[in-house]
C-alpha cells in the first residue's frame, strides 16, 4: 500500500479551518466539490446526491500496487451498481499523484480494468477530504452522510479480497426517504411516508352521482371545509328546506346552493347547520343527500373548579389542573390537588395581616414582618396596571384578542402550475391562531374573475395551549401564464375569527421552453461515444438528456449527470456499447430548486452506435441451453442440444474480448455436456459464445 505521510500532515493543518470535511472516521457530512475527468466531463458531487444517487469516490494513484490489485474488484462493483447495473450509484476516481497525466490513467484502465470516470491531479486537501493510504474510498449518501473504507484508519478496513463486498454492502445500506402526508388525521394520510412533504389535506370532500343516488349521500364536515360536486348528465343538486326534503319535494330553498345538470362545482359551509339537497327530477326515487357542518371539537378542561378551566372546550382531554398543597407533611395538605402551588404551610410564625403584601395565610402568630404597601397589578402591559402598587396581588387583566386580519401576504415563488405564498405569524400575547383559510381565484385582467377556491392553510391541535405557527402554503394545479389573487382569513382560539385580507396578485410562469431538434452524432473513431445537441425556443436553467438501450424495460440513464446548464446546447456521453441501438429523450427545467417546473419530454430519438454488437440472444439449431450454477465461483456446467449435424465452437471471452476458453466439435448432433473450470480467472462478467454453421448464441456468465 502507498502511505501518504506528507499529505496527512497537510490535512491535519489545513482541514481544521473547514466547518465541513470528509474524514476517514466517517463523521460529519461530505463536502461538495467539482472536478473534470480526463474526457472533459464535469462532475459535481451534490448534483449526483440531489438526483438520488449514492456516490463512490476512490482516491488512487496509477503507480500504487494495491490500487492495481483493487482495480478489477472495484470495476465489478461499478458494473453491479452503476448505470449498466442497478443504476443506484455513481463512481468517480480521483488520481492524487501530481506526476501523472491522462495517458497514464488510460493505460491504467486498459491494463487493469476500470470504465468509470477518473479525474487527474486532484489534491485531497484542495477538495477537503482526508487521505492516509491509497486506495481510500468514500461512499456518500444522498443526505451527505458517508462511510469510508481503506487499508487503515477508516470505518471499514479494506483489502483487494473484500473491497467489492464492502462497496456493494455500503451502497445497498442507503434507504431513500418516502415523501407523503404523515398526519393520521388528514384525509390523505400515508402510513408508509417517512418525510412529511406538506401535502396533507384536511378539508375536501367529493360528492358524485352513481345511478339514482348521491355518493356519499351523507357528509359530516367542519365549517369551512370544501364540498365538491361532480354530477352526471341527467342529475342536478339543489338545496331545499328540511320539510321539503322529508316530503320528497323539489322546491329550491331561497338563497341556497344549486348545481346544474352534469355540472361540477363546490360549496363551502359557513356556519353550523344541516344542509339538505335533492336531485329534482329523481327525488321521488330517493335521490337526495345531507351535509352536516359543525365546528371542530375543542379539547380542553371542562371542570369549572380547575385552574385551567376552558369555557369553550367541548371535549375534556384530562388536562384539568387543581392547585394546592401536595405535600402530605404540610399543615394544609390538599388531597385533591395535582399541581403544587407553593402554598404548603410548615411554620406558625409570619405576617397575619391580610391587607399587607406579605400576608401568610399559614401563620397563626404574627412575627412583626408585615409589609404595608399598596397592592395591585404591577405589569405595565396589563390593562389595569397600577404604577403606585408596591406589591403584585395577582389581579392583572389583559385585553382580549381583537382577531386581526392576516398581514404580510407575499408570494415566495411561482412555477407554471404551482405557487408558494407566505404571511405573518399572527400569534401574539393576546391571540393564538387555531387555523387559517386561504382563497384564490383567476384574475382575467378585464374586471372579471373566476370563482374563489377555498383551502385550509393549516389547523392546530385543538388544545390551544400554543398557537398555530404555520406561515406558508403551496397552491397546486394552477394554470400557466395566468394571473391569480389570493387572500387569507384567521380563526383564533376562543372562537373568534378575522375577515379576509385584501387580495394579493401573482402570475404563474409561462410553460418552460421545450427542447427542439434533439440530434445525436456518433464517431467511428470512438464507438463508445455519442454527442447530443439541441435547440430551444427560449431561455431555461438546465436541460437533461435521458437515454437507454432501445429495448422494452431497459433502465434509463442520463448524459451529463444532473443536467446541462443553459446556454450550452450539447453534451457528450461515453461508455456506450458499439453496435447497440439506443433511444433518448430530452426536456428542459426552468428552476434549479423546483424541478417540477419543466417542459415535456421530446419525442424519442433512436440511433445505433457504430461497430459490432456482441449479441446476447440468437435463434439457431441450439435448443435447451442451460448454464449452472450462474453466477459461480469457479465451475460452470454447460448443457444444450444440437438438433442437426453441424460444426460447433464453444468459447468463453472476457469483457475486453480476450479468449479464456475454447473447444471445437466437428459434425456434432445430440446432447452436449461440458464442465468448464474458470478458477484461474478474476471475478467479473464473461460471455459464453456458441458458434454453429449459421448462427451465434451468446450468454452472460459471472464469476463471483
Amino acid at each position: 500500500m502507498k502511505k501518504i505521510a506528507l499529505v496527512i500532515s497537510l490535512i491535519v493543518i489545513t482541514l481544521t479551518s473547514y466547518s465541513q470535511q470528509g474524514r476517514l472516521d466517517g463523521t460529519g457530512y461530505a463536502p461538495n466539490f467539482t472536478v473534470t475527468d480526463i474526457n472533459g466531463t464535469s462532475h459535481t458531487i451534490y448534483d449526483y446526491l440531489d438526483s438520488g444517487f449514492v456516490v463512490v469516490l476512490e482516491l488512487l494513484s496509477t503507480t500504487c500496487g494495491h490500487c492495481i490489485q483493487y482495480a478489477p474488484h472495484v470495476e465489478s462493483s461499478y458494473l453491479t451498481n452503476g448505470p449498466s447495473g442497478s443504476n443506484v450509484a455513481r463512481f468517480l476516481g480521483l488520481e492524487i499523484n501530481a506526476n501523472t497525466d491522462s495517458t497514464d490513467i488510460v493505460n491504467f484502465q486498459s491494463a487493469h480494468g476500470g470504465s468509470f470516470p477518473i479525474a487527474d491531479n486532484v489534491s485531497p486537501t484542495g477538495i477537503n477530504y482526508q487521505l492516509y493510504y491509497t486506495p481510500s474510498f468514500y461512499v456518500i449518501y444522498p443526505d451527505s452522510s458517508y462511510t469510508t473504507m481503506c487499508p487503515q484508519y477508516c470505518v471499514s478496513t479494506s483489502s483487494a479480497g473484500n473491497i467489492e463486498s464492502l462497496l456493494d454492502n455500503a451502497i445497498a445500506a442507503w434507504t431513500p426517504p418516502v415523501p407523503g402526508c404523515m398526519d393520521s388525521l388528514a384525509l390523505n394520510y400515508d402510513s408508509l411516508a417517512t418525510v412529511d412533504d406538506g401535502s396533507c389535506d384536511y378539508s375536501s370532500y367529493t360528492i358524485t352521482t352513481v345511478g339514482m343516488t348521491f355518493s356519499p349521500d351523507t357528509i359530516v364536515c367542519d365549517v369551512g371545509d370544501t364540498i365538491n360536486f361532480i354530477l352526471g348528465g341527467y342529475h342536478n343538486a339543489v338545496e331545499v328546506s328540511d320539510s321539503t326534503w322529508i316530503n320528497n319535494g323539489s322546491t329550491p330553498l331561497q338563497g341556497g346552493f344549486s348545481y346544474g345538470y352534469g355540472s361540477t362545482g363546490y360549496y363551502v359551509p359557513d356556519d353550523c347547520h344541516t344542509f339538505y339537497y335533492v336531485c329534482q327530477p329523481h327525488v321521488s326515487m330517493g335521490m337526495k343527500g345531507v351535509i352536516i357542518a359543525h365546528h371542530p371539537p375543542v379539547f380542553g378542561c371542562t371542570d369549572s373548579l380547575a385552574s385551567n378551566y376552558d369555557s369553550l372546550a367541548t371535549v375534556d382531554d384530562a388536562s384539568c389542573l387543581f392547585n394546592g398543597c401536595t405535600d402530605t407533611t404540610a399543615l394544609n395538605y390538599d388531597s385533591n390537588a395535582n399541581v403544587d402551588d407553593g402554598s404548603c404551610c410548615y411554620s406558625l410564625y409570619g405576617c397575619t395581616d391580610p391587607n399587607t403584601c406579605n400576608y401568610n395565610p399559614c401563620a397563626t402568630m404574627d412575627d412583626g414582618s408585615c409589609i404595608y404597601a399598596i397592592p395591585g397589578c404591577m405589569d405595565p402591559l396589563a390593562n389595569n396596571y397600577n404604577p403606585l402598587a408596591g406589591c403584585d396581588d395577582g389581579s392583572c387583566t389583559y385585553i382580549n384578542c381583537a382577531s386581526p386580519v392576516p398581514s404580510g401576504l407575499v408570494v415566495n415563488w411561482t412555477t407554471d402550475t404551482k405557487a408558494s405564498v407566505s404571511w405573518d405569524n399572527m400569534n401574539d400575547n393576546s391571540c393564538m391562531v387555531f387555523k387559517y383559510f386561504i382563497r384564490y381565484r383567476v384574475d382575467n385582467l378585464d374586471g372579471t374573475y373566476g370563482s374563489w377556491v377555498t383551502k385550509s392553510a393549516g389547523v392546530g391541535n385543538g388544545l390551544c395551549n400554543f398557537g398555530l405557527n404555520t406561515t406558508e402554503k403551496r397552491l397546486q394545479f394552477l394554470t400557466s401564464a395566468t394571473t391569480y389573487q389570493f387572500k387569507m382569513k384567521a380563526f383564533y382560539c376562543g372562537g373568534t375569527q378575522s375577515g379576509y385580507s385584501s387580495p394579493v396578485s401573482f402570475t404563474t410562469g409561462a410553460d418552460c421552453p421545450p427542447m427542439t431538434n434533439l440530434a445525436v452524432q456518433t464517431f467511428n473513431s470512438n464507438q463508445a461515444k455519442a454527442t447530443f445537441s439541441w435547440d430551444s425556443t427560449g431561455a431555461y436553467v438546465f436541460a437533461r438528456i435521458a437515454l437507454r438501450v432501445d429495448t422494452t424495460g431497459a433502465s434509463w440513464g442520463t448524459a451529463g449527470g444532473f443536467g446541462v446548464y443553459y446556454p450550452s446546447l450539447s453534451v457528450n456521453k461515453f461508455g456506450l456499447t458499439p453496435g447497440q441501438s439506443y433511444r433518448a429523450q430530452g426536456r428542459t427545467f426552468c428552476d434549479s430548486n423546483v424541478t417540477s417546473f419543466r417542459s415535456t419530454w421530446t419525442s424519442p430519438l433512436m440511433w445505433t452506435q457504430p461497430g459490432t454488437l456482441i449479441r446476447m440472444e440468437s435463434t439457431s439449431q441450439i435448443k435447451n441451453l442451460d448454464i449452472y450454477p450462474n453466477p459461480s465461483r469457479d465451475i460452470f456446467n454447460i448443457r444444450f442440444t444440437s438438433e442437426k449435424i453441424q460444426d460447433l465452437s464453444v468459447r468463453v471471452i472476457n469483457i475486453m474480448g480476450e479468449l479464456v476458453y475454447q473447444e471445437k466439435a466437428k459434425q456434432f448432433i445430440g446432447e452436449y455436456t461440458k464442465q468448464i473450470d474458470l478458477t484461474d480467472n478474476s471475478k467479473g462478467v464473461y460471455f459464453l459464445e456458441i458458434t454453429t454453421d449459421n448462427n451465434v448464441v451468446n450468454r452472460k456468465i459471472i464469476i463471483q
